[in-house]
């Protein structure tokens, strides 16, 4: 079940990047979204080759919630 609610975060995360109406101002939201159940995946079957998954997950967490400049000047 966690499987299939990160693939559907993951696509809808895709679709709000790359500006689908009524998802573009979401994207911060699905970032978070998806990188916290990816990350419950990562925890649960934990694996050493899952560490680039893990370094991922918390850029992509971090970039939602810091918002830096260039990234706003990339989404738009």
């Amino acid at each position: 079940m966690l499987i299939a609610a990160t693939i559907v975060a993951s696509a809808a995360l895709a679709l709000a990047v790359w500006g689908a109406p009524g998802l573009a101002t979401a994207w911060p939201v699905l970032a978070v979204l998806a990188g916290a159940i990816s990350l419950v995946l990562i925890v649960a079957y934990w694996d050493a080759r899952l560490m680039l998954g893990l370094a991922i997950d918390c850029a992509l967490i971090t970039l939602a919630v810091v918002q830096p400049a260039w990234l706003k000047d990339f989404m738009t």
